[in-house]
């Protein structure tokens, strides 16, 4: 580990707690320089729904390479582009009826929830987001400023702005429906929270411990959206693409979000994709 003391920024999160030098990786299984071998819990958290290395996807990525296939194309039109477009359509969107239109933004999932968060300012006027306790949606500046983490936030070096934060599902326990907080703070022209441009939400929240949203929670948080014409954008960067049983997470739900962002297992490979699908 000493070139990676010695050289490194100090801002580094996993491998402070795993200081193994990795060489290898095939389905669940890495392997460091020793050749001693792990499970990879972590998978990239959410990045590797099917394994490190994958065969068959590798195949298909080593030839697309021999090919001499465009790598970077900026937003012109390509094949590749083309290809998973159709695929999209009719995989994804047709079997379920949905009429989105997609966006690519950069790379990541943070990229992902920065387009949404201008999106929605930029077609409703309204400056504020509605975001909720213990979620995590990236942190490049606007995402952050959703981010519910405290410590997380500070990093940013200033005060972020533009979001108000209410209690997610059970936050205040079983017996309490926020969703009805939400209502009334948005109904009450004197209670100080502004009419939001949107409302970000996971269905599941992963890095904020792993809390499920009911059904119920999730239904009824729509019919607020829809009363006080705000956008409703669901985050499914880390429990979409499968990871739910369903290819988005809200699908068993039977809501029907504005705005998508998805991520991670997007690619397949582990390599950077995202993509905001939206209405």
């Amino acid at each position: 580990m000493r070139i990676f003391n010695q050289l490194e920024s100090n801002v580094r999160s996993y491998c402070r707690l795993f200081p193994t030098v990795f060489k290898k990786a095939q389905g669940a299984v890495l392997e460091d320089k020793e050749g001693i071998k792990y499970i990879d819990f972590l998978s990239g958290v959410g990045t590797l729904n099917y394994g490190h290395n994958n065969p068959q996807l590798k195949e298909r990525l080593l030839g697309y390479l021999e090919s001499d296939g465009i790598v970077h194309g900026l937003d012109l039109a390509t094949v590749a582009k083309e290809e998973f477009l159709e695929a999209f359509e009719a995989i994804i969107l047709k079997p379920r009826q949905l009429n989105y239109k997609v966006q690519f933004p950069g790379p990541t999932g943070t990229n992902a929830v920065e387009a949404a968060l201008k999106l929605t300012r930029n077609i409703t006027g309204r400056e504020t987001v509605i975001a909720f306790s213990n979620g995590y949606h990236g942190v490049t500046l606007g995402s952050l400023a959703t981010t519910a983490n405290i410590s997380q936030r500070d990093a940013a070096g200033l005060t972020t702005t533009g979001v108000t934060f209410i209690p997610y599902d059970g936050y205040l326990g079983s017996d309490i429906d926020t969703t009805e907080y939400l209502d009334k703070v948005l109904s009450d022209r004197g209670s100080g929270v502004a009419l939001p441009a949107a409302v970000i939400v996971e269905t599941i929240q992963g890095a904020g411990g792993v809390n499920v949203a009911s059904f119920e929670w999730l239904r009824s948080l729509e019919k607020v959206c829809r009363k006080h014409d705000v956008l409703l954008v669901v985050d499914d960067i880390q429990v979409g693409c499968g990871r739910t049983g369903s290819f988005f997470s809200f699908e068993q739900v039977g809501i029907s979000p504005d705005i998508v962002t998805i991520s991670k297992s997007l690619s397949g490979f582990g390599l950077p994709f995202s993509l905001v699908p939206l209405c």
